[in-house]
């Protein structure tokens, strides 16, 4: 027999506020029930806090309840919670496994609410099942009077649901489905385990408009088109799809008709054909065209068009059922019917031309070819229309076509010309520039160009300047004149202003003021150039150096650069006359050179720079070398700086390059404090060790004498 746990339970409860309450609870008559009761719910092995409410269910007025609560020994209480009626407002129920007390107030101002007063929350054990007991045991409920009511208790109970199969997977009896419009298939979906709890699925479709799914799996074809029904487990959401393909449904053509069964037409013309296909529902309407003869007639998307006279055979075709149905065509030339010009008369003066417009009708006609004629080719000709005068009288003009020789004249009137006035005269330029003793031609245009008379004369406002003759105009002198062209048919004129300037004097040669020139380095000297003649037009000229290393020049001033020799070369611009000068550079020589220092005493270990100054300062080679006489004592570097090696004295000289002058530095090296601070110690050490050593033989030797 299974152990059974019991929990006692007190609870009491007193009002939110007291107005009105104790009264309340007092009027109500003691022996009216109570009713409690016990929730009953559905749990899983191992479930954790599984919530059983004590309930009351009839109230009669209560202000305190005890109850006993017996449970299974598969459970295990974890936790108690107010209820609904009750608010604990001073700390938690106090709580241990069988015994629960604790007191609050009631939530509801009416004494006779309903409803839940504690909540019980147990640990269900791993390897609990059936149905675990919830009963009351002793029970005493009290009314505000202190008066015990009756009640009606209602046990409960806990029952072990079986364990929870989940879903693993689904499928489908299909993976792929082909339908027709109209038609429908039930998918079959099969859910894994077959001892699954929950094996409820859903069906949806991707496209709708193709093929809709029922809650049944029923698959019904809409369209033609593809769609994946898709089915899903409630449990896992586990997949399965079926790919649906639906085609329209097939009706077959029977055959195929034509507007038309035979078409005259005219070259170029057009005529649209109508196919009808039967039936008129059928699926697949497509149909090709084709002739018999595309020279005569071509068919695109049954448009016929007649290309040439005669016959041919226009078929449609069904792609489905190749059904077919022809119409003959009969093509026929189109004739001219006449011939128009866009002028019946004209009237034209002796060398003019004139165009004449010839319109074959219809339009469309096949053959538009004319050809033209004239009555008096000595009064106008005609050629492909153009009509030229040829003389003063009359003359008709004809056009007649190839195809009817159909004809249309047009009468022409020949009068003699007017002559032509002069109306202007340029000048092909309105500004000249001469040298003397040079000549240029002016070019005069009289206009219009067919104008009667362009007879010019030609006048010059200065004939010392510049004499003109039929336009060709000659400088005499400098200065300025006017050339005016006239025309003797209205005086009509045109001018040029010519400047005459002398002729140019050339460039004979040139000269420096030196041939040669020396210098020393660094030094600046000025050439000066004479150009000949005197009075030459250009008498620029350019200034170029040899060796730019040695000497160069900027507008004849020459810069000495480094000894060794140049040619200064200068050259005219007019003529590339040319004259050189030699320079000559040397070198400006050292002549002495001093330290900053004469002398300078130093401890071991430290240094010094000296400092060497050569004269000149403009000297071209300041280059120097250092020595030391005791190298024990003091040493140089390269730079002039002295390092102090040990006490004694040294003397530090410098050398120049050029010429060997000289300067010297006395050193004086004494020892550094520091190092002989270090010897004293040293000293002193040595001093200590030997005492120590003394006093050790003294020791040994009074040991030997008290032996003794």
């Amino acid at each position: 027999m299974k152990n059974v746990k019991t929990i006692t339970l007190a609870i009491v409860l007193t009002a939110i506020c007291s107005f009105a309450l104790v009264p309340a609870f007092a009027s109500d008559a003691a022996g009216d029930e109570a009713g409690l009761e016990l929730e009953s719910v559905t749990a899983h092995a191992g479930d954790k806090s599984v919530e059983v409410k004590l309930d009351l269910v009839q109230n009669p007025g209560i202000w305190g309840i005890s109850a006993e609560v017996k449970y299974d020994e598969k459970l295990t209480l974890v936790s108690v919670a107010h209820g609904e009626l009750v608010d604990i407002t001073d700390g938690p129920l106090d709580f241990n496994p069988y015994t629960v007390y604790g007191e609050g107030k009631s939530t509801t101002a009416d004494v006779t609410a309903t409803g839940t007063v504690i909540t019980l929350r147990f640990d269900v054990a791993e390897d609990a099942s059936g149905v675990l007991p919830l009963t009351f045991g002793e029970v005493e409920l009290y009314n505000v009077n202190g008066t015990e009511v009756d009640y009606l208790a209602e046990d409960g109970f806990i029952t072990i649901a079986a364990p929870e199969v989940h879903v693993t997977g689904v499928s489908l009896n299909k993976t792929s489905l082909e339908l027709e419009t109209g038609e429908q298939e039930t998918l079959t979906a099969t859910v894994e385990p077959g001892n699954a709890t929950n094996k409820e699925v859903a069906w949806k479709t991707s496209n709708g408009r193709v093929a809709t799914v029922g809650s049944d799996g029923v698959v019904k074809a809409v369209s033609a088109g593809t769609a994946v029904i898709t089915v899903t487990t409630v449990d896992g959401n586990k997949a399965a799809a079926c790919e649906v393909t639906v085609k329209a449904k097939v009706i077959p053509v029977t055959g195929v008709t034509l507007d038309k069964s035979s078409l005259d037409l005219s070259v170029g013309s057009t005529y649209t054909l109508k196919a009808t296909v039967s039936p008129s529902d059928a699926t697949n309407k497509g149909i090709t065209w084709s002739t018999s003869n595309a020279s005569v007639a071509t068919v695109a998307n049954g448009i016929v068009r007649g290309v040439s006279a005669g016959t041919a055979t226009i078929t449609v075709t069904t792609e489905d059922g190749n059904k077919t149905a022809v119409c003959d065509v009969t093509v026929k030339e189109i004739s001219v019917t006449a011939v128009l010009l866009d002028k019946s008369s004209l009237s034209l003066t002796v060398g003019s031309e004139a165009e004449l417009k010839a319109t074959v009708l219809p339009s469309n006609a096949a053959n538009k070819n004319v050809s033209w004629s004239t009555s008096k080719s000595s009064v106008a000709t005609v050629d492909n229309g153009k009509v030229k005068a040829v003389a003063p009288g009359t003359a008709t003009i004809t056009v007649t076509t190839e195809d009817g020789n159909k004809t249309a004249t047009c009468n022409v009137t020949v009068t003699e010309a007017a002559p032509v006035a002069v109306t202007g005269v340029t000048l092909d330029r309105n500004t000249l520039g001469l040298v003397t003793g040079s000549e240029a031609e002016l070019k005069a245009t009289v206009m219009p160009s067919d104008a009667a008379n362009k007879n010019v004369s030609w006048t010059t406002s200065s004939a010392s300047v510049a004499t003109v003759d039929n336009g060709k105009v000659k400088a005499v002198s400098p200065g300025t004149a006017v050339i005016t062209v006239i025309t003797e048919d209205g005086n009509k004129t045109a001018t040029c202003t010519v400047t005459v300037t002398s002729a140019p004097v050339a460039v004979t040669g040139v000269t420096l003021d030196k041939i040669a020139l020396a210098l020393k380095d660094g030094a600046q000297g000025q050439l000066t150039a004479i150009v000949t003649p005197s009075d030459a037009t250009n008498k620029d000229v350019t200034w170029s150096s040899s060796n730019a290393s040695v000497a160069t020049v900027d507008n004849g001033k020459v810069t000495a650069v480094s000894p060794g020799t140049a040619i200064i070369t200068v050259t005219t611009v007019d003529g590339n006359k040319t004259a050189n000068c030699a320079v000559t550079v040397s070198a400006v020589e050292v002549t002495g050179v001093v330290l900053d220092k004469t002398s300078v005493s130093l401890e071991t270990g430290d240094t010094v720079a000296l400092k060497a100054t050569v004269s000149p300062s403009d000297a071209t080679d300041k280059r120097v070398k250092w020595a030391t006489s005791d190298g024990k004592v003091a040493t140089v570097s390269n730079d002039g700086v002295v390092k102090a090696v040990s006490a004694g004295t040294a003397v530090i000289s410098v050398i120049t390059e050029d010429g060997n002058k000289t300067a010297t530095c006395s050193v004086t090296v004494t020892e550094s404090s520091s190092s002989g601070s270090d010897n004293t110690w040293i000293y002193i050490g040595i001093a200590a060790g030997v005492i120590i050593v003394l006093l050790a033989l003294i020791f040994i030797m009074r040991a030997r004498n008290k032996t003794s």
